[in-house]
């Protein structure tokens, strides 16, 4: 057995399996989010346009930067209980006390360095979650606004799929709780 963790060496190995099934993120994307500053409204065609490709590009690399640190997370997870163990399994003779024998372990060097790893992805994996979905209202907001301007129908938009539910009816009451479908409860 090798002195490498294995679950790094599981963390290295998904990378390499992810990147073979075309995962190739680039990293040289843009890192600036996008904005959408004042009203819509006055803004010409191709400024919403290049807006929602800007706004499109970015939920695409935060979706990439996301499903890295969904990996790195749940590695770092499984590496706190392998720590613990490892540095149990070293324990010196002199701790007779479990108590005390749980604050060496917890205090330990190594036990504090992945719960602050696996810390760190957490929370970074939800932080850019949520930024993804700022940027999802942003894109539908733009979506909305160009639709509108292209229609010469004035009906509602139609979804753009990224889990908004539809318009209500408003032939009859708008706040009747049958006008309102949910696209994820609908059957094939």
């Amino acid at each position: 057995m090798s002195d490498r963790d294995p679950f790094l060496e599981l963390q290295d190995a998904l990378e390499k399996d992810l990147a073979a099934t075309g995962f190739n993120p680039d990293m040289t994307a843009r890192t600036d989010e996008p904005r959408i500053d004042g009203r819509l409204s006055g803004r010409t065609e191709i400024a919403l346009k290049d807006l929602y490709d800007d706004l499109l590009n970015f939920y695409d690399y935060l979706s990439d930067q996301i499903t890295r640190y969904i990996l790195r997370k749940d590695s770092a997870k499984a590496r706190i209980a392998y720590v613990r163990a490892t540095t149990a399994r070293d324990l010196p003779k002199s701790l007779s006390n479990a108590e005390a024998r749980k604050a060496y372990i917890e205090s330990h060097d190594a036990v504090v360095t992945v719960i602050c790893d696996h810390l760190y992805f957490k929370q970074m994996h939800e932080s850019l979650e949520e930024r993804r979905r700022k940027i999802s209202k942003s894109i539908e907001r733009v979506s909305r606004e160009l639709y509108l301007r292209n229609s010469k129908f004035a009906g509602p938009p139609p979804s753009t799929g990224l889990g908004q539910r539809d318009i209500p009816n408003k032939k009859t009451n708008p706040y009747s709780a049958k006008n309102f479908k949910f696209t994820a409860t609908e059957k094939p």
